[in-house]
């Protein structure tokens, strides 16, 4: 399931978001192993947003679903990391893009089950134009 919150996450609206991702979560099919959150809104992060997005990870994980965030900007990435959030949520659980998302969890699933979601095809996903994978790729 996914869920996008539309607004920075600070003090203002911390205990809101949590709530509505709280209710979100109540109304996903019994068999969702993931949650994954847009985060390409959250241009803002306060310790009371941190705080929220902590306890929504760990309340989910108690549920056995997986928590991830999509969309996630430098500047939020050095936030989260600030707050204690990249090793607690996982660096394999952020994403700075929806389909780079998609695919992490198209290749856990085939981990844990064996074969594809029903329905679903093998993503693609374009190489991120931020990452260098050899020293040939600086000389273009």
């Amino acid at each position: 399931m996914g869920i996008a919150p539309g607004l920075p996450l600070c003090f203002a609206n911390a205990d809101d978001f949590h709530r509505r991702a709280l209710e979100a979560a109540e109304t996903m099919d019994a068999s969702a192993e993931w949650f994954l959150l847009n985060a390409e809104a959250i241009v803002e992060l306060d310790i009371t947003g941190a705080d929220a997005l902590g306890g929504l990870r760990d309340q989910l994980g108690e549920r056995g679903v997986e928590f991830a965030l999509a969309h996630v900007k430098q500047e939020l990435r050095e936030e989260l990391d600030a707050a204690g959030l990249v090793a607690r949520i996982g660096e394999d659980r952020i994403f700075a893009t929806l389909p780079a998302a998609v695919a992490a969890y198209a290749r856990w699933y085939v981990r844990r089950h064996g074969h594809l979601p029903a329905g679903m095809t093998p993503p693609v996903v374009p190489p991120s134009p931020m990452t260098r994978t050899s020293e040939s790729d600086l000389a273009e």
